[in-house]
């Protein structure tokens, strides 16, 4: 990895660790892109080398052991500091029900243009505001007490991709009339 010190996309599926991303984030510090998915060594201890990417701008976290405390430091702004970087893709899925303040997040990331959520136990009507927010990916939360439909009744017009997976209690006419496109 330490030669590699040009990279810019970095993805893993399976067998990645705190050690890998460690080693990447001290050699590969023009990373934009960072996609693990299903790698359950990455834990808490990867949020510290995930926050030295200065460049990211696609960050993808799919069924690791980050836990609650964990994202919760991947998104913390330190002395009300910008955040290191600037994302406009988000993809998390928690092995647990995960309660994230995603009012928090969307301070932190106004550019979101892409976002995954699964298995977030949260208000998502939060992500409203997100003015560049164009595809949405949900999976594993309920229409209703997600509040699926305040998401969609502000940023459905805009949206080109709309994805439910496993959403429990859709209103499908609800969805129609929302999202035109």
């Amino acid at each position: 990895i330490s030669c590699m010190s040009s990279l810019l996309s970095f993805s893993m599926y399976a067998h990645c660790s705190d050690r890998i991303l460690e080693a990447l984030s001290l050699h590969c510090t023009k990373l934009q892109s960072l996609v693990i998915t299903s790698s359950k060594d990455i834990t808490d201890v990867s949020v510290e080398p995930i926050r030295n990417f200065r460049n990211l701008q696609c960050l993808s976290l799919l069924y690791t052991s980050i836990k609650t405390e964990g994202f919760h430091q991947l998104f913390a702004r330190e002395n009300n500091q910008p955040h290191p970087f600037n994302l406009q893709t988000l993809e998390l899925s928690f092995m647990k029900s995960c309660h994230l303040n995603l009012a928090n997040l969307v301070n932190i990331w106004p550019n979101l243009s892409r976002i995954y959520l699964d298995n977030v136990q949260d208000d998502l009507s939060s992500l409203a505001v997100l003015q560049k927010l164009t595809e949405i990916k949900l999976c594993a939360c309920n229409f209703i007490s997600h509040n699926v439909s305040g998401l969609l009744e502000e940023r459905g017009r805009y949206l080109t991709s709309l994805e439910l997976i496993s959403v429990k209690a859709v209103d499908i006419l609800m969805v129609c009339q929302t999202c035109p496109k």
